[in-house]
């Protein structure tokens, strides 16, 4: 599409892509639109800075209010009345923060009437959020998750091991983190660590956790258990010790990594790391591990997206400021300082993301979101559970 021409956007006297026309002659009513925070991503602070600064700057007549993530605050809102117009919430949280009080909105028409081209965004994501709407859709993606390996290359040079390399298959994986699972000056270092959920969850396979007609956990599929077994091997790995306070908790697994340092590669599947966290060790990525029949493809998009509530009473107008918040004359300056990954799909974004942050400087930035996605097998309610 036109996504892959060189040339620059303003070449023409086209509006940009995705870029919502304002009405000649009145100045429009002043309107307010409140968002409200499902995941806890974004402090108070950071929504006025990202998202309702840049947005009264572009529709000076719209005000964003936000409503912080507390646990129980959807309930409360919709029990007694109160305005919500866009939930800002991944794939994982949208049955508990949207499907579940019906609120989904298809805004399909509005698609159509403002011009917005789906084909520039990636294609799983946007076919994740088909799926979900029946065929319709609820909500647009503004960013996707990495799917990446992160690597400690002290633990690499200890024991002097080459560093990962993007395109490895998991058996060469798995001969790396064999060599770097060992016990030294009383530290036991563990080659490789992953969140299992997350890998589960969005596995490269496409495996359905819950079957859509039963609705019921269902590990059927004769593909489950190579894919299992692919996993589990890493845990039996001499020196590994896979006990359940290892495995239980994502965050036990990923302090291995981020605070005692003592873990060589870790797959957090959907997780982008802060400079924090990362500081004073010597790390970079690689491109996750991938099976050798399915070159170049990781797992399913795990996208964080904008969802018009049919609660709305400004559906234009929060579909103006969404249509905004997922275009390219937005999102390229927070790609570049690397804040997150764009769900746009054209060439300029994959290759701006931390193109300006001294965080990602040197670093194998490329490698946080594979070459394509897995196609994305239909949420239910009871993913949640089924993958614990």
């Amino acid at each position: 599409g036109a996504a892959d021409t060189e040339a620059p956007s303003n070449s023409t006297n086209e509006p940009a892509a995705n870029e919502p026309e304002p009405a000649a002659g009145e100045p429009p009513e002043p309107v307010n639109l409140v968002f409200i925070d499902a995941s806890s991503d974004w402090p108070e602070e950071r929504f006025r800075e990202v998202l309702a600064d840049p947005v009264k700057e572009k529709f000076p007549h719209i005000t964003l209010d936000f409503v912080p993530y507390t646990a129980g605050i959807m309930e409360k809102l919709i029990t007694a009345g109160e305005q919500v117009d866009v939930v800002m919430a991944s794939t994982g949280l949208v049955s508990n923060w949207v499907l579940k009080y019906d609120l989904q909105f298809d805004i399909t028409p509005l698609i159509e009437k403002y011009n917005y081209d789906l084909e520039l965004l990636e294609p799983s994501s946007v076919g994740l959020l088909q799926e979900l709407g029946d065929g319709g859709m609820y909500g647009l993606p503004m960013s996707l998750s990495p799917a990446t390996i992160y690597y400690n290359k002290g633990i690499f040079d200890l024991f002097g091991q080459q560093y990962p390399t993007d395109g490895m298959t998991w058996d060469e994986t798995y001969e790396l983190a064999r060599n770097l699972t060992r016990e030294e000056d009383g530290v036991q270092y563990r080659g490789l660590l992953a969140s299992l959920q997350h890998l589960v969850r969005l596995n490269q396979f496409s495996l359905e956790l819950v079957n859509p007609d039963t609705m019921q956990a269902d590990f059927s599929d004769e593909r489950w258990k190579p894919f299992l077994d692919n996993i589990t091997r890493f845990y039996n790995i001499e020196g590994m010790n896979p006990d359940s306070n290892l495995l239980s908790y994502v965050v036990n697994q990923r302090n291995l990594f981020i605070e005692d340092r003592s873990a060589a590669m870790w797959l957090p599947v959907s997780t982008q790391h802060t400079q924090a966290e990362l500081d004073g060790m010597d790390w970079d990525l690689a491109s996750f591990p991938e099976f050798p029949d399915m070159p170049g493809v990781g797992p399913q998009p795990y996208p964080n997206s904008l969802w018009l509530t049919n609660i709305s009473e400004f559906k234009d107008e929060a579909f103006q400021v969404m249509a905004y918040l997922t275009s390219e004359e937005y999102q390229l300056p927070y790609v570049e300082e690397g804040q997150y990954i764009s769900a746009i799909n054209t060439e300029t974004m994959r290759n701006a993301f931390g193109a300006k942050s001294p965080m990602y400087e040197g670093k194998n930035r490329a490698a946080l979101i594979p070459e394509s996605l897995a196609p994305a097998v239909p949420i239910t309610q009871f993913n949640s559970t089924a993958d614990v």
